[in-house]
């Protein structure tokens, strides 16, 4: 007797895909759940920076012109693509589609793990790939539980993957080149096709974010030397790979120069050597401050049982090769990834400090990569205990099962959290306040970033306020030239900390009225000579940044 159509290997691997994906969703759904739930809610819906892709998309849906101006990062690949597919999913819904790109990260996440896996894990117990990828989500789902501080700039590693719109891709384009770059060095002559793949999407991910160059292609580079010196690759193969890469990343920083324009600031206003010693101090003390609580104790010492793991399998490979001992396909190939961990912590640790940067979500690709480190594990678990596996596979295949029932059950209240949150996001007490007061007139203020970008994504189309610097002269940074032009501004937003409404009353004089709105207060400088001076100061900005971009 043959076995039907839904009997199939093929239907049986494939509901085998699905129902891994929809533990994905639902572990995810679930964190997210939580995390709404506590001060993390604002970084998910109204972060300044996350608010990028949103405010771009919207502004394309108005038909606004569009004089963009960014930072050293575009957005373009792989986050604008992403940020899509979720704005298209929720029907333009801002909170909802930031929700929803917090899903499709893991999601993606997921989809490079399971590249890894079939490297790491070998052919014998390929039913073990899924399970050694959701692995790696789950311990990455779990280190974004243990960030109970909600400081994106202190502390916060995980979860700016999960939260977050940005800097995400980089880390997805370099574990997925990582994948193709396994595969590529098991051959003398490796295909091209998957090269010129992985090679588009470095340069891509290059013109796009910089990044990319600290957080894959010098740590893929150190780990291609150390597979040459200790001849577990072809040197063919490696200088394919290692020419592939760097002649991809040298195209995407090419392309970044005809794109000048659309940069706020380039790679080199990064560096501050004379502050490497303030960020190493700010780095120790973010650390002390980290494992203070039992919580953060857990994700210190989750991330260095995985680095020194990472080590241990580094120091078995060299010590078998040492002995003379050869290592098979998938060992070549987790003795990769568990040196490529190390590498990529000493480059970021490094870069961080030499750059004078004391910002930790720079270290996000460190836990993301960690999670590779478990399906190597894992893979070499399962190389070691073969009869072990046999025994266990009956248990697993009646829990598993009945656990991923179980956990998709709990994401439906989960899903309802993360709704309800994003509903509330759209409205906000202050932005409810500055609305009474204008009252339906035809007014335009001024104010910080971080005050007027979610205004400005939230509040109704009538709602016309722009962020500015401290001496009021327009802000480029990461929103659209052109909506500061044609408008008469008369009030500023002053917030609290810094003291705006010191800068407003040094520049301006003094406001004819103030407002007081919770979280800021409203400057209203309307028929006095401090809305003529304001008005000068920004339209004379405007000007000289349209001629210097060429708007």
């Amino acid at each position: 007797m043959t076995a039907g159509p839904t009997g199939s290997p093929r239907t049986r691997r494939a509901l085998l895909e699905l129902a891994a994906l929809a533990v994905v969703v639902s572990g995810t759904l679930l964190v997210l759940g939580f995390m709404v739930g506590t001060p993390w809610r604002p970084l998910l819906f109204r972060d300044g920076d996350s608010l990028a892709l949103p405010l771009i998309l919207q502004s394309f849906a108005e038909g606004r012109p569009a004089a963009w101006v960014m930072t050293s990062q575009l957005f373009l690949f792989p986050e604008l693509p992403v940020f899509g597919v979720a704005w298209l999913l929720t029907g333009g819904d801002p909170a909802a589609a930031l929700a929803v790109n917090a899903v499709l990260n893991v999601v993606l996440l997921y989809g490079v793990l399971r590249m890894l896996a079939r490297r790491l894990v070998a052919d014998r117990h390929r039913r073990l790939r899924p399970a050694a990828a959701l692995a790696g989500i789950a311990v990455l789902l779990v280190l974004c539980l243990t960030e109970g501080r909600a400081l994106n700039n202190e502390g916060a590693l995980a979860t700016t993957f999960l939260l977050t719109t940005y800097y995400y891709g980089a880390v997805l384009t370099g574990l997925a080149g990582l994948a193709v770059a396994l595969g590529a060095l098991r051959e003398r002559r490796p295909a091209a096709r998957p090269l010129l793949l992985v090679g588009a999407a470095v340069a891509a991910t290059t013109l796009s974010d910089p990044l990319l160059l600290v957080q894959f292609v010098g740590p893929l580079l150190v780990v291609l030397v150390v597979l040459l010196v200790l001849a577990l690759a072809a040197p063919r193969a490696v200088l394919i790979v290692a020419g592939t890469v760097l002649g991809a990343a040298a195209l995407g920083a090419a392309l970044r120069v005809p794109l000048g324009f659309l940069i706020g600031t380039d790679a080199g206003g990064y560096l501050r050597l004379p502050l490497a010693g303030t960020a190493l101090d700010d780095l120790i003390v973010q650390f002390l401050v980290l494992k203070a609580p039992l919580i953060g104790k857990l994700e210190v010492a989750l991330l260095g049982l995985l680095l020194l793991a990472a080590l241990a399998v580094v120091v078995a490979g060299a010590a078998r090769l040492a002995r003379g001992a050869a290592l098979d396909e998938a060992a070549r190939a987790r003795f990769a990834v568990c040196a490529f961990l190390p590498a990529q912590t000493a480059v970021l640790l490094v870069v961080q400090v030499f750059t004078g940067s004391s910002v930790s979500r720079y270290l996000m690709p460190i836990p993301v990569t960690a999670t590779v480190v478990v399906i190597a594990l894992i893979g070499a678990a399962a190389a070691h205990r073969r009869a072990a596996g046999a025994r266990m596979a009956p248990v697993v295949r009646v829990v598993a099962p009945l656990a991923a029932a179980g956990l998709v059950v709990a994401a439906v209240p989960a899903t309802t959290a993360v709704a309800s949150a994003a509903a509330e996001a759209r409205s906000d007490p202050d932005a409810d306040c500055l609305e009474r007061w204008i009252d339906g007139r035809e007014l335009a203020g001024v104010g910080s970033f971080w005050s007027t970008r979610p205004l400005d994504l939230y509040g109704p189309a009538s709602l016309h306020v722009q962020q500015v610097n401290f001496d009021f002269t327009v802000q480029l940074w990461m929103n659209n030239l052109s909506d500061y032009r044609d408008r008469q501004y008369s009030f500023v937003l002053a917030d609290r900390s810094p003291d705006w409404a010191g800068l407003a009353r040094g520049t301006l004089g003094a406001p004819s009225d103030i407002v007081a709105c919770g979280g800021f207060d409203i400057y209203d400088y309307a028929g006095t000579d401090g809305e003529t001076e304001l008005n000068r100061i920004v339209q004379t900005s405007v000007e000289e940044q349209r001629r210097e971009r060429g708007y």
